[in-house]
């Protein structure tokens, strides 16, 4: 074989792979998944669980974040979650994906479709790049939503600045805070991937973030994204940041029927998560 004939070869051979990793959804510029986990559904199911449990005030939320498409990991987590029976639903805190691609929501999406509560879902900012935003919505979630369980209001919101520029979006989050004439409210819960502190945001904006949070009202936020904590801010409001996926790692949220909140962290077995000032 010639040099020239062994170049168009190698060419021809390059052209197939390319034909087939695109055939098989591994393309940057792919959108559609065969999976939809979207937040509608999942209430609807949470309505049901909430009718079937009804005079029972107390309840358990599990909390999974930064999966990165560790399917190892998330499917141990999945299976230990299936073991509880105490948990009513799933926080997903973003970062299903690594870059975005619509392969990842794929594969993270039906991992996480063997859970056999409802989940519900924030974007995270890896979730946010290549065409992730726009899969994210067709699949999943807005960027923000809320929905009240057992007179419990969690606010869902998008706080990823970088993607972002104007998030988040105060008035959605004062609006949906604020107490409704004849709502019975016992607490509202904060969820989003960033927490408020300095990271993606300035040490101004997110001084004013966690004032205007404690200002209305939240009793608690939930995130991923950084380092572990669980901290009293300056205002008095608590935000407890999550362990990622990593060795199949997850926490839970325990609302008490004399309302209230405590958190675990948890692996094969829970610790307390300790909150400090």
């Amino acid at each position: 074989m010639s040099l020239s004939e062994g170049l168009l070869m190698s060419k021809f051979i390059l052209l197939l792979i390319t034909l087939h990793i695109v055939s098989c959804g591994y393309s940057p510029w792919e959108t559609k998944i065969d999976c939809r986990d979207y937040y509608q559904d999942n209430l609807q199911r949470l309505k049901q669980i909430e009718a079937a449990t009804s005079g029972q005030l107390a309840f358990n939320v599990a909390v999974l974040n930064d999966l990165h498409n560790n399917l190892s990991d998330i499917k141990t987590a999945v299976e230990r979650i299936n073991q509880r029976d105490d948990v009513a639903f799933a926080l997903i805190l973003g970062d299903l994906t690594e870059q975005g691609l619509a392969v990842e929501f794929e594969w993270v999406c039906k991992a996480l479709a063997d859970l056999k509560i409802p989940r519900f879902y924030v974007i995270g900012n890896h979730d946010s790049i290549s065409f992730g935003k726009g899969i994210f919505l067709e699949n999943f979630a807005p960027f923000d939503y809320a929905f009240t369980y057992k007179d419990v209001k969690f606010i869902l919101y998008n706080d990823n600045v970088y993607e972002f520029p104007e998030a988040p979006d105060y008035a959605f989050l004062e609006k949906e805070a604020a107490i409704q004439g004849g709502e019975t409210r016992r607490k509202t819960i904060g969820a989003s991937h960033s927490p408020p502190y300095p990271n993606e945001h300035t040490e101004e904006e997110a001084t004013a973030l966690r004032q205007f949070l404690f200002d209305q009202n939240f009793d608690l936020t939930l995130h991923g994204h950084t380092s572990p904590l669980y901290l009293l801010d300056e205002f008095g409001t608590p935000h407890f940041t999550s362990y990622n996926v990593n060795g199949a790692r997850y926490s839970m949220l325990f609302v008490s029927d004399a309302d209230q909140l405590t958190l675990q962290r948890c692996m094969e077995t829970c610790i307390d998560a300790i909150l400090e000032n």
